[in-house]
């Protein structure tokens, strides 16, 4: 690995330099395209086993209570608080390593007996087709040129707000996600980012 000693303060510096109308704007909106994904696998994954565990081990080292933790009522130290909501946000990627998944489950297990992936060079490593026979002999064919979300088949705004919507429902039924919503949308208007976090708190 290439050792190139002050990239962290260099990077620091220019971020700390950079002011929101030096961003061109297609990148501010993918930003907030951004926070809005962010926010829904954050919420999403916020309460899980995992998160529960480094929460509680933080907390015994935590130096401060100064920092939101998306999701959750608790407050901790800032360095933790980035920890846990990257974590919870992160915590779904590898359903695999979990053993309680549903891809571990004895009929999916069963199902996968049947199954026969061949790699094909002509597909891309976003595409897929699935061939399925039934036991009457039919043949299912279902096929897609590029995973949803990637950067050839993007989510609209909307798909992303629905997925804030879906993953907070599903958190909390009690709770409003339109303030959120709203603000990430009109980034450009706030003074403090901060508030996002703030808004994403379980109602009292």
């Amino acid at each position: 690995m290439l050792h190139k000693p002050g990239v962290t303060q260099s990077l620091a510096r220019f971020i700390a330099a950079t002011r929101w109308d030096d961003i061109p704007a297609p990148v501010r909106h993918q930003a907030k395209r951004s926070l809005m994904n962010f926010f829904a696998v954050a919420l999403a994954g916020c309460r899980t086993g995992p998160v529960e565990i480094a929460l509680r081990s933080l907390a015994e080292f935590s130096g401060g209570r100064q920092a939101t933790l998306v999701g959750r009522a608790e407050r901790i130290d800032a360095l933790s608080a980035a920890f846990l909501n990257a974590a919870g946000a992160n915590v779904h990627d590898f359903c695999d390593t979990h053993l309680r998944t549903v891809i571990h489950d004895p009929k999916v297990l069963a199902l996968r007996s049947k199954v026969e992936v061949l790699r094909d060079s002509a597909f891309s490593t976003i595409a897929a087709a699935v061939e399925i026979t039934t036991a009457d002999g039919t043949t299912h064919r279902l096929s897609q040129p590029a995973a949803r979300g990637s950067d050839v088949n993007p989510m609209s705004d909307g798909d992303l707000e629905a997925k804030l919507r879906s993953a907070a429902a599903g958190w909390d039924p009690r709770y409003d996600v339109t303030p959120l919503v709203d603000a990430i949308w009109a980034l450009d208007k706030s003074t403090d980012v901060s508030r996002l976090a703030s808004l994403a708190v379980p109602p009292t």
